[in-house]
């Protein structure tokens, strides 16, 4: 496990390498603060999971960029170059396909999620360290995005399958964290269709290689929200469905 910890440690710092060299600091520039996809592309989703992973690194004592100032000043420029391009409805373009796209606005906001319940965590706890400066700058920032994201999802529209679950997910999640009956009940709306896994544990769009891990997620989430196992038990039969090549002790899954 220490071994696992700290390839995470090192990947993540990797990344705010990486980030601080493609990021857009070109003042006046519209897209200024966002970050460069090898395509050319700058927009919103690539933007959050490069912030994402640079708070995580920013966050955490072991990594070489604990507190430092240059990783707060890229990570909070990307924050705003999010914010001006989130539409007024709280919903995010994917430019190449999707415009005012609500699945694409949940896989953001399920990315910035754990940084808002972290600081959020240690804002809120009681005789704790409380959050530097910065953190609360980030927690800031994360906390617009998120709430107006989840006012977007409730527009609703999707794509494919697994979309569904992304946005219930999100929808269910945030109903809790920000007290939110329309949010839960909008979570219903697609969760009431039933979930899309069989007996064998196969999801409808039948994407070992992506989607599976997508709907997993989901699944897990909406278990976690809702304290409702028959979720959970959605992503195990589909976990045993494609470890059918290995036999694991079964408490593995015990739902």
């Amino acid at each position: 496990m220490e071994t696992h910890y700290q390839r995470m440690i090192q990947d993540t710092q990797d990344r705010v390498v990486k980030s601080l060299q493609i990021q857009v600091l070109e003042e006046g520039n519209p897209r200024y603060g966002g970050f460069q996809e090898p395509s050319g592309i700058v927009q919103a989703k690539f933007a959050i999971y490069r912030v994402a992973s640079m708070t995580a690194a920013y966050c955490n004592e072991d990594t070489c960029f604990y507190r430092e100032e240059r990783v707060l000043r890229a990570i909070l420029r990307g924050l705003d170059y999010v914010e001006r391009v989130q539409h007024e409805n709280g919903l995010f373009d994917y430019i190449t396909c999707n415009f005012f796209s609500a699945p694409d606005t949940a896989f953001c906001i399920k990315k910035l999620l754990p940084v808002y319940q972290y600081l959020r965590g240690r804002a809120d706890k009681e005789g704790g360290e409380g959050l530097t400066c910065g953190e609360e700058q980030i927690l800031h920032k994360v906390d617009s995005t998120v709430r107006r994201g989840a006012q977007g999802l409730l527009l609703g529209g999707f794509h494919t399958p697994n979309h569904r679950w992304a946005i219930a997910s999100l929808l269910m999640a945030c109903s809790r964290l920000f007290e939110c009956e329309e949010m839960e009940q909008a979570a219903f709306s697609y969760l009431n269709e039933g979930i899309d896994c069989n007996e064998d544990g196969e999801f409808a769009e039948k994407s070992a290689g992506n989607y599976n891990r997508v709907n997993n997620d989901a699944m897990i989430m909406l278990s976690e929200a809702t304290g409702d196992p028959s979720y959970e038990r959605s992503a195990i039969r589909n976990l045993r469905m494609m470890l059918t090549y290995w036999e694991p002790d079964d408490s593995v899954f015990t739902a």
